[in-house]
């Protein structure tokens, strides 16, 4: 009995699998010229990488280390204090400063710590190396693998669940 009902299903669902591989094969065919033009690979994962981040940038304050970071940048903003800086009256040794420093650099072109100054370096990381993702794997597969290894890397759950923290 199962088996003539799955055989029943395979036999109605062949058809349509068929015609979805074909339309997404011409759909592919189409864009491939498009795709090959110099320039416009780059331009997707920047509009894909845009896509994912600005809607999500000033929905929520700072979050569990942005905090310290931002105030960290602050510090070495307000006080020069680069090497060593103080959080709330207290020397901070525990870790590398250097996303402080980051932000800090960022927050001279910004005017100020912020959630923009404080979430762009790591934006613009996650988006350069979605770059280099892609140019890597153009070396040894083809345009529309390394677009989707690109992307693949862009909108991993993991990744997107950090994008806009700094």
């Amino acid at each position: 009995m199962l088996v003539s009902i799955s055989a029943k299903v395979q036999a109605v669902a062949a058809p349509i699998y068929r015609s979805i591989d074909r339309a997404v094969g011409n759909a592919a065919q189409r864009l491939e010229p498009y795709l090959g033009r110099r320039g416009v690979v780059p331009f997707l994962i920047i509009l894909f990488w845009a896509c994912a981040v600005f809607p999500n940038l000033t929905l929520r304050s700072f979050i569990w280390e942005e905090g310290t970071n931002a105030e960290i940048a602050r510090d070495v903003l307000a006080h020069g204090h680069f090497f060593q800086p103080y959080i709330y009256g207290v020397r901070w040794h525990d870790k590398p400063s250097l996303p402080g420093w980051l932000i800090a650099g960022f927050a001279i072109l910004t005017g100020g710590v912020n959630e923009w100054s404080a979430r762009l370096p790591s934006m613009l990381s996650v988006l350069i190396t979605a770059l280099l993702v892609q140019n890597v794997t153009r070396r040894y597969t083809g345009l529309n693998a390394s677009l989707f290894a690109a992307l693949s890397f862009l909108f991993c759950p993991l990744l997107l669940k950090k994008l806009t923290i700094a």
